[in-house]
């Protein structure tokens, strides 16, 4: 495969404190910030840890600072995800943006898109927002529309909560195509425990 581009330029400024700047014909991304490349990955790892119950351990290593922004839009990835990831369609226009600080474990996430397709199954207007607060780590996503087949589709869909190291917690949301016959609001709370089970409780709110 032959992937072209008739415009790439990377910008790369500073020695601790770095700021990139990418602009091409599949993304722009800035990136700015006290950056580590080589010590990124156990950075993200320990942070994860923090918030992501019973999927990581937490390391006593201590990690060299990190603290930057990203910003990315995307532009049109069609060719590189055919390549690469060709269960997945992001569409042009797609933003990206987001926070990282290891000193503090401060962690924000925000995805805003048209469309997604992912195994399959379509997204349409998505938006995602989720911020670290404290020791939980908050989200509140909101999809339009789920396309899994063509016959099954789910309207206005939506699910808010929080992780955090032994707990975790999520109200659920969506109606069907006609939403006058299909409602479904439910809550979802799970406790890690440290004999290794999983407390689960389901709480239905509504169920149409």
């Amino acid at each position: 495969r032959v992937i072209k581009s008739s415009s790439i330029m990377l910008d790369a400024e500073g020695d601790e404190i770095r700021d990139y700047s990418l602009r091409s014909d599949f993304v722009d991304l800035d990136l700015s910030g006290l950056i580590v490349t080589s010590e990124l990955p156990g950075a993200i790892r320990s942070i994860s840890a923090r918030y992501l119950p019973a999927l990581l351990e937490l390391d006593s290593k201590r990690q060299k600072p990190q603290d930057f922004t990203l910003f990315a839009r995307i532009k049109n990835t069609r060719e590189i995800t055919e390549l690469f990831f060709p269960t997945m369609t992001i569409a042009p226009l797609t933003e990206l943006s987001g926070k990282f600080r290891t000193e503090t474990g401060d962690v924000a996430l925000q995805l805003k898109s048209s469309e997604l397709i992912v195994a399959g199954a379509r997204l349409e207007r998505v938006r995602l927002s989720s911020e670290s607060q404290g020791d939980a780590f908050r989200f509140n996503t909101s999809v339009g529309s789920i396309g899994i087949t063509d016959s099954v589709r789910l309207n206005a869909f939506s699910m808010s909560g929080y992780t955090s190291r032994d707990t975790a917690e999520a109200l659920i949301d969506f109606s069907g195509l006609d939403s006058s016959r299909s409602d479904v609001r439910f809550s979802v709370l799970a406790g890690f425990q440290q004999d290794g089970l999983t407390a689960l409780r389901v709480r239905t709110e509504q169920l149409l």
